[in-house]
């Protein structure tokens, strides 16, 4: 009687062309069998399933498609809750941090402008820029000169995207301003907080899209025929 053979998740996932943690899938939701010995699952490589690669490729996309998409998140941001949510994902970010803004106003989250916090975070190594269309006199006042800004800043005039891409992996996309009235934290004080509403995801799609939008506005091959003659492009470093 021929003996069973069994092979490590990781082998497993090359002869199918696939990553181990799909494997982990297909063994979770019983597609796969095997057990597992000590630290490692053993695959039992006998099963029908195996038999043929190819369509077996199909089924992973599938059975993958459904994995996935539970672990996309998607969190509808409503008005006050822009100050909480943002600032969040703000200071959590590790490489790089993208806005693209219609207004960049002096707003101050936790005590701290705006402009103060994206200095602090590109001063450690972080990767961020801010795509503006208009920026106020208390937002400059906020920067102290200009030389000693450390985050890359664009004015664009045909810019009205309200985005925020953090590290590539989560976006927002919404109405929110980088204003006091649309992040800042307005409650309880007499000038009421904007109706603001936006969408917070990880969605790798989503991103994708979003990134690449963000990368072909802050390209200055798009000032290539723009009609905008008052624009003065800047692009500060």
């Amino acid at each position: 009687m021929a003996r069973t053979k069994f092979y490590h998740a990781d082998e497993v996932a090359k002869l199918l062309n696939c990553t181990t943690s799909e494997v982990y899938a297909l063994l979770k939701d019983g597609t796969l069998s095997g057990y597992k010995n000590r630290r490692h699952w053993l695959i039992d490589m006998d099963q029908p399933y195996l038999n043929n690669v190819k369509p077996v490729q199909s089924e992973i996309s599938k059975k993958v498609k459904v994995e996935t998409k539970s672990n996309i998140s998607y969190r509808y941001v409503r008005d006050t809750e822009h100050y909480e949510v943002l600032y969040k994902e703000i200071m959590s970010v590790k490489k790089s941090l993208e806005i693209a803004t219609a207004d960049f106003k002096g707003v101050r989250l936790h005590e701290r402008s705006m402009t103060e916090i994206l200095n602090d975070l590109a001063k450690q190594g972080k990767d961020v820029t801010v795509i503006f269309m208009k920026m106020n006199s208390r937002a400059q006042s906020d920067q102290e000169e200009e030389d000693e800004i450390a985050f890359n800043h664009i004015n664009c005039l045909r810019n009205h995207m309200k985005l925020f891409i953090f590290d590539k992996k989560k976006v927002y996309i919404g109405s929110a301003n980088l204003t006091s009235a649309a992040i800042g934290n307005r409650t309880g004080t007499k000038k009421m907080p904007n109706f603001e509403a936006g969408l917070l995801t990880n969605d790798p799609e989503i991103v994708k899209q979003a990134s690449e939008h963000f990368a072909n506005v802050l390209s200055e091959n798009i000032c290539k025929g723009c009609k905008i003659q008052s624009c003065e492009y800047r692009h500060l470093q």
